[in-house]
């Protein structure tokens, strides 16, 4: 088994807490979130529009990230918030 970069694990890591904690703030039941399909496609790889908006930001924000590094993390996250979005 390959290993997986540390920034991804810390990535994962980050979306997981995030997740929980947008999910209890906001919306107190999963049930009661709404997420449309697209969101997920929008950040279907690191060259799609999410992340490269994403990235842009993360430029401006914090210019020591690379770019690439920031995309692959905006893909990361999406897929990581929608695999315990809708875990069954």
């Amino acid at each position: 088994m390959e290993a997986r970069p540390k920034h991804s694990r810390v990535a994962r890591r980050l979306a997981e807490t995030a997740l929980v904690r947008i999910v209890h703030h906001f919306f107190g039941e999963r049930d009661s979130l709404h997420v449309t399909p697209g969101s997920k496609a929008n950040f279907a790889d690191p060259e799609a529009q999410g992340p490269r908006a994403y990235a842009d930001q993360m430029a401006i924000d914090h210019p020591e990230i690379e770019i690439q590094t920031a995309q692959a993390d905006a893909v990361l996250a999406v897929g990581v918030f929608h695999e315990h979005l809708f875990a069954t």
